[in-house]
């Protein structure tokens, strides 16, 4: 057997690096790449009885998906505090996990 170096691979790089960059830029939200399942994740951060996590295939349909999912809330166009738009009252507060309507 002979020694050498390993080399790491690093997979989805592209879809990694977008998601860190729209994470960086969507303060409401926790936004990552799962690896594994090759979808885009984004959790809301703000105050609600249940959480909500969004999942698709592609960056854009994520953050069109996010820009749904904030509408019943109607968040301030400058938020309370960093990042957190403040629950509605009347607001459904039931948990959602919203997928894309390809595989609906």
């Amino acid at each position: 057997m002979t020694g050498g170096a390993t080399t790491r691979r690093v997979w989805d790089q592209e879809q990694r690096a977008r998601a860190e960059r729209l994470d960086r830029s969507e303060s409401a939200w926790a936004i990552w790449y799962g690896v594994g399942s090759r979808r885009f994740y984004a959790a809301a951060l703000w105050a609600l009885a249940e959480p909500v996590l969004l999942q698709t295939r592609t960056a854009g349909e994520l953050r069109a998906l996010m820009r749904a999912a904030e509408s019943p809330y109607a968040p301030p166009k400058s938020p309370r505090g960093p990042g957190r738009p403040p629950h509605s009252p009347g607001a459904p507060t039931n948990r959602r996990l919203v997928r894309d309507p390809v595989e609906r």
